[in-house]
């Protein structure tokens, strides 16, 4: 699996961001995020780049019944990723591009437009949310951290928890979590959510 040519570097996360991601994580308030486990990469410049085993890893983790509880892949943006909705869809589009089956760049572009939320990589399909400090603390994509993350969720296991679709009772049920919180859903939604919300 060779990755296309992109100038983003990637990499495992040393202890300390895997800590703070896995402790932010943690806070996210849909119900269905502890029955997820969470491997932990970034895009920070000084990393060692590992493109080639973060690939590996979305071919293991893409495979239904390859980890249980399923694997759910976050990558660590960079900070300069989040200092408005273009630089997030973007690096969104740098990261997909450069972890997508081919055609990448197509695949990556059509993942950040409004309400897609799916990207096949690996030869897989994942479901994909962004979260990131742009924005406000009331919208349920608030990440308290400053470099932004992208999580890729396998199919499998997203049709694990929703056999058929997410149903409007599931969707109550996470809105109401997130609303609890003081946090509102986009108005927009995808992968890359607008920032204002409804």
């Amino acid at each position: 699996m060779a990755a296309e040519a992109c100038s983003l570097r990637v990499g495992r996360a040393v202890p300390d961001q895997v800590d703070a991601v896995t402790s932010a994580l943690a806070a996210v308030r849909c119900p269905y995020v502890s029955g997820v486990r969470f491997e932990i990469w970034t895009a920070a410049a000084a990393v060692q780049p590992a493109v080639d085993d973060l690939l590996a890893a979305l071919a293991a983790f893409g495979l239904e019944g390859r980890s249980d509880p399923p694997t759910a892949l976050v990558v660590q943006l960079r900070e300069s990723d989040s200092t408005s909705i273009e630089a997030l869809r973007a690096g969104v589009v740098d990261l997909a591009t450069l972890l997508g089956d081919p055609p990448a760049r197509q695949r990556a572009e059509a993942l950040a437009a409004p309400e897609q939320w799916w990207l096949r990589a690996a030869g897989a399909r994942w479901f994909v949310t962004v979260h990131a400090a742009l924005y406000p603390p009331q919208h349920a994509r608030h990440w308290p951290l400053a470099e932004p993350i992208v999580t890729f969720v396998p199919e499998w296991a997203f049709q694990a928890l929703f056999p058929g679709g997410p149903t409007a009772q599931a969707r109550r049920a996470v809105r109401a979590a997130f609303a609890a919180a003081g946090q509102r859903y986009p108005i927009t939604g995808g992968a890359v959510s607008s920032v204002e919300t409804g």
